[in-house]
């Protein structure tokens, strides 16, 4: 819920702490919560998420030739490094939408129902997602270098949390905070030999 998330950032920027960025899976409650909390810092949409939820659309071998050059096109988000690229792959984003107009306009009709609906909606709902990635999920590459591509980095240490909580559900509180306290130190340990090398 984004309330709750919101509650959650108010409570840190109570704490003191200080964030030059978020990345965030994209969800509604969650980017919501951010601009209104953080409306000024730069707001990165996960790659890695982005890049599932495109796919999703496609399935794994597409058999049409214009499905499969679309499929490229989702693979090639881990590519684009520089804002050149970035223009290079929107243009030919809406280069493929402009071609396949008719193609992803093309609708079914029910008429027992009288209902209509898109026939390729998840085709569609792809080349949605694929035209709002430049605006959401490319912050690294306009002026923010430093601001991871993913949440992977995050999700490794969620990861390791919960595997830990699975291993020691009787743990005493004082020593899941000892615990915490280890991960981001750990953590921050990692982003400061990661800015050193940049």
């Amino acid at each position: 819920w984004g309330s709750h998330v919101a509650k959650d950032l108010e409570y840190l920027k109570q704490q003191g702490y200080q964030f030059s960025g978020f990345v965030t899976d994209g969800g509604t409650g969650v980017t919501k919560a951010v601009q209104k909390v953080f409306p000024h810092r730069p707001h990165q949409i996960c790659l890695v998420h982005v890049h599932r939820e495109a796919g999703r659309g496609l399935g794994k071998y597409p058999q049409s030739y214009q499905l499969q050059k679309l499929k490229r096109l989702v693979d090639h988000l881990f590519l684009i490094e520089s804002k050149e690229a970035l223009k290079w792959w929107t243009n030919e984003v809406l280069e493929w939408a402009q071609v396949n107009k008719e193609y992803l306009q093309e609708v079914t009709h029910d008429p027992i129902r009288r209902k209509w609906w898109y026939t390729h909606k998840k085709v569609r709902r792809t080349v949605r997602i694929l035209l709002s990635a430049p605006e959401t999920s490319f912050v690294f590459v306009k002026g923010h270098p430093l601001i991871p591509r993913s949440t992977n980095e995050v999700e490794g240490i969620n990861a390791l949390l919960t595997r830990r909580f699975r291993t020691h559900t009787g743990l005493a509180d004082h020593r899941w905070k000892q615990f915490i306290s280890w991960c981001i130190y750990f953590r921050n340990l990692y982003y400061a030999s990661k800015l050193k090398r940049k």
